[in-house]
């Protein structure tokens, strides 16, 4: 009951009620043991270890069963508002009509027009976060994360976070990042790479030592990378027998900062992304126009 209700609190805090179309599930590690959860054939799922608590959003782009779903929920919230401001136009004569002329007349509501308005961009929208709670397992000082969400590309939108007393809060990784795919029926192995991979000694530029969320009793400290390390996908003896994959990491440019944090990137991976200043440079890509 815990986790749903922090779920819809995020949801609200959204602003999208029952919209978003990404929401990640998690999975801890004896519900695998009692049986009470498998890997499923149409679901993806995704394990990545930190050497600490760990928190993160990853945002996936949208199909066109997608786009249509955002479609849907737009047009039914831009109803709503519409619906609303005609109640509000409906008191609004209903002061006038009784205004003197010794009283200040109220203001009029504005209509919402399709093109004025506002809604949470479709990047949002399929926008999913994890942690730090809610851990798979906890061995050795590492901690594991498995969640369970619909298979398609996601991109690592960075250590973005919601916090039950505060909201959103971290760094989003919105001057360059990566995607990877996340397949159906299989587990999707990140390992420790978002941590070890990056060379973040050769690109600090503005780093958040820490992160501290507030809830509960103590809340919790989220540590971000501060260096690059060993790769590790080692699979938990939970998870051992499940198919599972290590995905292919491709470079992502500038996106959107929806969240609102402090804006960061991804520090450079060989082979997958580098930087020209603030310039996103493509090592697949570029090799690929090379051969």
């Amino acid at each position: 009951m815990i986790r749903h209700a922090i779920t819809l609190a995020c949801v609200a805090a959204l602003g999208l009620a029952t919209a978003t179309g990404a929401s990640a599930r998690p999975i801890e590690e004896d519900e695998i043991e009692k049986g009470e959860e498998s890997i499923k054939p149409d679901m993806g799922y995704i394990y990545l270890t930190a050497p600490n608590r760990f928190a993160g959003s990853f945002i996936r782009v949208a199909d066109e069963e997608d786009i249509a779903k955002y479609q849907e929920a737009r047009a039914a919230a831009f109803a709503a508002a519409v619906e609303e401001y005609e109640k509000d136009y409906a008191r609004w004569q209903r002061r006038m009509e009784s205004q003197t002329a010794t009283d200040n007349p109220p203001e009029e509501p504005v209509k919402p027009t399709e093109e004025g308005f506002t809604y949470a961009s479709i990047e949002q929208f399929f926008a999913t976060s994890f942690g730090p709670t809610f851990v798979y397992s906890k061995d050795g000082g590492t901690y594991a994360y498995l969640e369970e969400l619909k298979p398609g590309t996601y991109i690592w939108y960075g250590p973005v976070f919601y916090g039950v007393k505060q909201g959103y809060l971290g760094q989003c990784y919105c001057m360059g990042t990566i995607k990877f795919e996340v397949k159906p029926g299989v587990v999707t192995n990140l390992g420790n790479s978002l941590f070890a991979m990056p060379r973040w000694e050769e690109d600090r530029g503005a780093p958040v030592p820490q992160i501290k969320e507030n809830s509960g009793l103590n809340g919790f400290v989220v540590e971000l990378p501060q260096q690059s390390g060993e790769l590790v996908y080692d699979m938990p003896a939970t998870l051992a027998s499940q198919p599972f994959v290590i995905p292919e990491f491709f470079a992502v440019g500038k996106i959107n900062n929806f969240y609102r944090q402090m804006i960061a990137r991804i520090a450079p991976i060989d082979g997958v992304i580098a930087y020209d200043r603030d310039q996103v440079i493509d090592l697949k890509a570029q090799s690929a126009e090379g051969e």
